[in-house]
């Protein structure tokens, strides 16, 4: 009959009549304000905690990405260091080069100057090769059906290396054939000794010729010294 008399009292009346259920109600809408509010706090603290972490994600990802660039730009500086210097090796290499074979062909230029230095053809023909400062024998060919002056050069093993270019073979023949005539009155024989000078290539070479006097036996045949057995 509480709820009757209510019905019949303003809200101070009741407010002075059950001052208990004003405190109640007072103190349940306290915890209820209370309790939003603490919600309200929850829900703030999370957006926070969601946002900073977001934030730490986005910057991780930031500092990888950064350290992957500055990884991806040192490798391309350290390649390129390395092809600049594998280019300066190179041009080196090929500097050297040059100046050796300038060198070469100078040492050949003034080869050829000297009246002891011949050139030997048809190397490319030959039945063996010769290698620089190898000994050789010139000996001369006047059974040779193509130039009765031909000298050919044989090695150690009394193989035909080539012959004595033409231009030159006649006038060294011609020597060679009146040193053996000198030499055979005093019972020697002509022995020229050549000693390759140049790598030389398919087409010639250089000799350098050094004619000595091997004593022999008169109506003895010339014997190569250097000459290697083929048993």
């Amino acid at each position: 009959a509480k709820e009757d008399q209510k019905r019949f009292m303003t809200e101070e009346q009741k407010r002075q009549k059950f001052p208990g259920d004003y405190a109640a109600a007072a103190a349940a809408a306290a915890s209820s304000a209370g309790g939003l509010e603490k919600r309200d706090a929850n829900v703030a603290e999370c957006t926070e905690l969601n946002a900073v972490a977001k934030k730490q994600k986005k910057d991780t990802a930031a500092v990888k990405k950064m350290k992957a660039r500055e990884i991806a730009e040192a490798k391309r500086l350290a390649e390129e260091e390395i092809q600049r210097t594998l280019a300066a090796e190179r041009a080196e290499r090929q500097r050297q080069l040059e100046e050796e074979k300038l060198r070469q062909e100078e040492e050949e230029r003034q080869l050829r100057m000297r009246d002891d230095v011949f050139s030997i053809t048809g190397l490319k023909y030959g039945e063996a090769k010769a290698s620089c400062g190898e000994k050789v024998t010139l000996l001369r060919e006047p059974e040779n059906e193509y130039d009765a002056n031909a000298v050919k050069v044989v090695n150690g093993y009394r193989q035909i290396v080539g012959r004595i270019e033409k231009d030159k073979a006649a006038t060294l023949s011609s020597k060679m054939k009146q040193m053996q005539e000198d030499y055979q009155s005093q019972n020697f024989k002509l022995f020229a000794e050549g000693t390759i000078v140049s790598a030389g290539d398919d087409y010639q070479q250089l000799v350098k010729v050094d004619f000595k006097k091997i004593p022999t036996k008169p109506n003895t045949a010339i014997i190569n010294p250097y000459a290697k057995s083929t048993k």
